[in-house]
């Protein structure tokens, strides 16, 4: 079976007669699983951050114990404990310091350095402390008590460490969406508001499944072929997105929520709807796949790319080919940019723009590419993108 259609049993806790609620505290467990060649652990008292984890995960990370770890990570909620590192903390030198990339800077955070390496730091965000080993191979995450944006810090230090360790091969870090059909995978490059959930909305809604609705990932197989994976994002999607998805509007009625497992957000919404206008939604990819009913792959062979634009004054859909020149140029423009952050390996230097030229040319002359524009009533037009899935009949 191809790695890409692999279906990855999800970790589940043990079964409850009743659903599983925020202040419920389990048994210290743990969860292992890879990414190509890099392996990881987490450690934890709540199977349902677990659950959450591997739900988010899965299946471009793979499932499974591991003899080693490049990444141990160890989650605990303990008021006391993180009230004297705070103070640690505040009462040192502090330095401000790099931990997440964010698409062109750097998420940083004020912390201390231990021997010229990163020791104590604070994440104001999600109210929790990041204490590193030296060699910043393990990493403790403590908060003074439970709360959901806890799960939001393991995702993060876990993406962040396999980005970094993957930067310097031969990989396109690429702000986009993807979606696979029959015939391969379809990549929906561009910026924020380019419309990017809602073409991949589009597309699963006509029988693709998804890959990633953010960050996508573009490397040449052993065998030669092109092939796009998906490096787990929240799915934001905004009202009107929402309004044209309208198998969305559950999420928007029930309080679905991102940092929430599946069973969670069913439990919730199975016993509190809400009326009104829909507002801006924040979904996990297992979410997002479970309202529209298609599957997550972990990755497909690439054959299309799309720059997406939205343009109030225009209708429906225009599509307007692209040569590999301008093709080269968008991809360009769409890399997803890494910063240097605490998970870079020592001795590395920044990436220039001239990282995967040579791929990147390679993308553009094997795969078709278009700009779409956007207009009023484009979800409705799809006589336009009807190649894309024509092509999956004759597959």
């Amino acid at each position: 079976m191809d790695s890409a259609d692999r279906v990855i049993t999800m970790l589940r806790p043990t079964v409850y007669d009743r659903p599983p609620c925020r202040e419920d505290r389990y048994l210290l467990t743990a969860l292992q699983f890879s990414y190509e060649e890099l392996s990881y652990s987490v450690s934890t008292d709540r199977a349902t951050d677990l659950e959450w984890l591997t739900e988010n995960l899965a299946p471009a990370f793979v499932m499974e114990a591991s003899s080693g770890h490049d990444l141990a990570i160890d989650c605990r909620f303990d008021a006391h404990c993180f009230e004297a590192l705070l103070a640690e903390v505040e009462a040192g030198s502090r330095a401000p310091l790099a931990v997440f990339s964010m698409d062109g800077r750097a998420a940083e955070y004020s912390g201390l350095l231990s021997g010229g390496a990163p020791g104590l730091v604070y994440d104001a965000e999600l109210e929790c402390i990041y204490r590193f080993n030296p060699d910043c191979n393990a990493v403790s995450v403590i908060a003074a008590t439970w709360r959901p944006s806890v799960r939001v810090g393991l995702l993060r230090i876990v993406r962040e460490h396999v980005s970094q360790r993957l930067r310097r091969g031969e990989v396109l870090h690429q702000h986009a969406a993807a979606a696979s059909g029959k015939a391969g995978a379809v990549l929906i490059c561009g910026s924020r508001r380019a419309g990017k959930t809602t073409l991949l909305g589009q597309l699963l809604r006509h029988g693709f499944d998804y890959i990633a609705n953010d960050r996508s990932l573009i490397a040449l197989s052993g065998d030669g072929e092109l092939r796009v994976s998906g490096m787990p994002t929240v799915v934001s999607v905004r009202p009107r997105t929402t309004e044209l998805l309208p198998e969305l509007s559950l999420a928007a009625r029930g309080r679905w929520f991102a940092r929430d497992t599946l069973s969670e957000v069913q439990a919730i919404a199975s016993h509190k709807l809400e009326s009104g206008t829909p507002g801006r939604l924040s979904l996990s990819p297992a979410q997002f796949c479970e309202l529209l009913g298609r599957r997550q792959l972990a990755g497909s062979r690439l054959r299309y790319l799309l720059f997406p634009r939205v343009d109030v004054g225009a209708t429906g859909i225009a599509l307007k080919p692209l040569g590999t020149d301008t093709a080269r140029r968008r991809l360009l423009d769409n890399t997803f940019a890494l910063s240097r952050t605490i998970f870079t390996p020592q001795g590395q230097s920044p990436l220039s723009h001239q990282h995967g030229e040579g791929l990147r040319a390679e993308v553009v002359e094997r795969c078709e590419s278009f700009e779409v524009t956007l207009g009023t009533g484009a979800i409705n037009d799809t006589e336009k993108l009807r190649f894309l899935w024509q092509h999956d009949s004759a597959a």
